[in-house]
C-alpha cells in the first residue's frame, strides 16, 4: 500500500503565518471602514450648523459699514478692530433692518439707497466650544452715523459695548452656530473689509471633527 504523505512541521508553520498575516491584514482594515459613517456624520455635524449661520453673518456683514463693525472681546465687552489671532465674545454690525426676523425690512433713507440706521446685529457667544447667538438690539444712533466716518468710530465703539450687554441679557436669543470652538474678526476700516475665522466642531459616536471657515467680507455700504 502507498503511504500518504502528510504536513511537516515547517509546512504547517508556513500556512500558520500566512493565515496569521492575512487575518492581521483584514483586522487593520476593519475599524476604518466601520468608523467611516460616525466621521462622515461627524464632519456633517460640524459643516451644515455652521455653514448656514456663515451665510447670515457674512451677509449682515455686506450690507453693513467698515466704519460701524466691531470686534469684542470679554465680558463686559470691550469693543475694537479686533484680531483673527484673538477670540471674540462678539461681532457687533450696524445694520438697517428693524429686527432680528430673517425678512426684516432694510430701512433706507429717502429717494436714495442710503441705509437708515437702525441698530446693531450681535454675534455672540458665552464661552468658547459653546453656541454662537443673533441678537438685534435697536441703538439711537441713526441720527450720528449716517454716513460713518473713520472719526466716528470711537464715539460708535459705546453703543457697540452697550449693544452686547443688552444681547446677553437675552433669556432665548437666537441660535446661529452651533457648537463653535473659534470665532474671531479682524476690522480694516480702510478697504472696508472684515476677515472673520470660525472653526465649527462635530461628533458623532466616538468620532469627532472640525472644520474651519475663513473669509474676507466687504462691507458694501
Amino acid at each position: 500500500m502507498r503511504l500518504r504523505r502528510g504536513l511537516t512541521i515547517a509546512e504547517t508553520l508556513v500556512v500558520a503565518v500566512i493565515i496569521g498575516l492575512m487575518l492581521f491584514a483584514i483586522a487593520g482594515a476593519m475599524p476604518p471602514l466601520l468608523s467611516a459613517p460616525a466621521r462622515a456624520q461627524a464632519k456633517a455635524e460640524s459643516m451644515s450648523p455652521a455653514s448656514s449661520g456663515m451665510y447670515l453673518f457674512e451677509r449682515d456683514l455686506r450690507e453693513s459699514d467698515a466704519n460701524a463693525i466691531f470686534a469684542c472681546t470679554g465680558w463686559p465687552a470691550v469693543c475694537g478692530s479686533g484680531s483673527i489671532a484673538t477670540a471674540d465674545s462678539a461681532v457687533v454690525v450696524a445694520t438697517a433692518v428693524n429686527s432680528d426676523d430673517l425678512g426684516a425690512t432694510f430701512e433706507t433713507s429717502g429717494q436714495l439707497p442710503v441705509p437708515a440706521w437702525q441698530g446693531f446685529i450681535v454675534y455672540w457667544q458665552r464661552e468658547p466650544g459653546g453656541d454662537v447667538y443673533r441678537s438685534f438690539e435697536p441703538a439711537p444712533i441713526a441720527a450720528q452715523i449716517g454716513d460713518p466716518s473713520p472719526q466716528e468710530r470711537g464715539a460708535l465703539q459705546r453703543f457697540a459695548q452697550d449693544a452686547v450687554a443688552s444681547a446677553a441679557g437675552e433669556t432665548q436669543p437666537m441660535i446661529a452656530m452651533r457648537n463653535i470652538a473659534e470665532f474671531s474678526a479682524a476690522v480694516n476700516s480702510t478697504n472696508d473689509v472684515t476677515s472673520i475665522h470660525v472653526v465649527a466642531s462635530g461628533q458623532a459616536g466616538y468620532e469627532q471633527n472640525t472644520s474651519t471657515f475663513d473669509d474676507d467680507v466687504l462691507a458694501h455700504n
